[in-house]
């Protein structure tokens, strides 16, 4: 059964913000939140963004790696001159795709850290003050990546996706290419840096993948596409005693909104948000008009305290997902393969061991701009914590 991945043109910013520190974007965030509510769904069409059209202020640099803020004042005079070189083969118009044509945003919340992705013309207008004040105060462990990111969003029919995203991306990570990975309710995202949009095109059109002009769009089928195979990014795991976690102590719900409820799901993150209600773990993203999604305690008094129901949710309170956390803090940001790496590794471990499950084993994603995070049914755990433990070990 064939499968889509959407090459979203909207470019994207990647802010890291220590846990403790993002009151100081709280602000920001709501109004981010706000604008996003006003635009509405498919079920509440009374909506219409009020988002002002003042010309966003660029942060500019384009530098692979996060810096922090107290080199934001070095930035701006060439930030588009690296982007506009290598646009002419892949035929994404960006200037042509207005932002309010864009619905992806991402927040996300770990017990250590806030990472927010927005459309870049967002984040230069609703930040830029926050990272001011940053810069005055002398938090350099605020980061704003410097690369912009296009979207590409899995749109999987299959019961096979988790291998399908990593079949995907796997060639991408061997040529040198850092990616962020996160699932929604609806579908696996995959963030890749704009600079290298041709680049992908190319290194997937030769794994097989057809890509079509007129709905910007890799078709994915199980014919001639590569298999899940071994890669060599975790041996920086080894060398550098790096163990993932598997916190079987946090359980977690990847859930949706109902339709019609996208509005009042944003409204009530927003709510969580400047309340500061905010749980270890919690996560909005939205990935269209009618598609929000949620990271939210497997607890019902909790996500009751948080103001979400399962009346207002899609999805069972049976799948129960645990996260497996690497710390990817002495890492660059740009260092690839390691979450894709961690995540055949578990494949294909646990499709070896004796009594492996016999059901496609599914996988959902969370990076964080620190760390990385693998999230796996609660059913698995002993599985995996066996191929995790077997192979570190070896």
């Amino acid at each position: 059964m064939n499968s889509q991945a959407q090459l979203n043109p909207t470019k994207l910013s990647i802010l890291s913000v220590p846990r403790t520190r993002y009151w100081i974007f709280v602000s920001s965030i709501l109004c981010l939140l706000y604008q996003e509510s006003a635009k509405g769904d498919e079920g509440d069409s009374s909506c219409e963004s009020d988002e002002d059209s003042d010309n966003p202020m660029g942060f500019g640099g384009n530098s692979r790696e996060g810096t922090p803020v107290d080199n934001l004042s070095r930035q701006g005079k060439n930030s588009n001159e690296s982007d506009s070189d290598s646009e002419s083969s892949l035929e994404i118009q960006d200037n042509d795709y207005d932002d309010q044509d864009n619905y992806f945003f991402h927040i996300a919340f770990t017990p250590e850290e806030c990472t927010i992705i927005c459309s870049k013309s967002k984040a230069d207008k609703l930040f830029r003050k926050p990272l001011q004040l940053c810069q005055q105060l002398g938090y350099n462990d605020v980061q704003l990546i410097h690369e912009t990111y296009i979207n590409l969003q899995m749109d999987s029919d299959g019961s096979d996706k988790s291998s399908q995203i990593i079949k995907l991306t796997q060639p991408l990570s061997e040529n040198g290419i850092s990616l962020f990975f996160i699932s929604s309710h609806f579908g696996d995202i995959v963030l890749i840096p704009h600079r290298y949009k041709e680049k992908v095109l190319d290194i997937l059109t030769e794994k097989r993948y057809q890509f079509s002009d007129s709905s910007n769009s890799f078709i994915i089928s199980n014919v001639g596409t590569s298999q899940v195979k071994e890669s060599a990014s975790l041996e920086w795991l080894k060398e550098n005693h790096t163990r993932p976690l598997i916190n079987t102590n946090i359980k977690l719900l990847l859930t949706g909104s109902r339709s019609g409820e996208v509005t009042n799901t944003i409204v009530k993150s927003a709510t969580i948000i400047a309340t500061d209600k905010v749980p270890p773990y919690f996560s909005i993203t939205r990935t269209s008009i009618n598609e929000v999604s949620l990271i939210l305690p497997k607890s019902p008094k909790k996500r009751a305290a948080l103001g979400f129901s399962s009346r207002d949710t899609i999805g069972s309170e049976q799948d129960v997902i645990i996260p497996i956390i690497v710390d990817l803090s002495s890492l660059p940001f740009d260092s690839p393969g390691i979450v894709a790496g961690l995540a055949s590794k578990i494949m294909l471990g646990v499709e070896k061991l004796p009594h492996a499950v016999s059901y496609p084993f599914e996988m959902n994603y969370l990076s964080m701009a620190r760390a990385g995070i693998i999230m796996i049914p609660q059913e698995n755990v002993m599985f995996v914590s066996k191929v995790l433990n077997d192979d570190i070990d070896e």
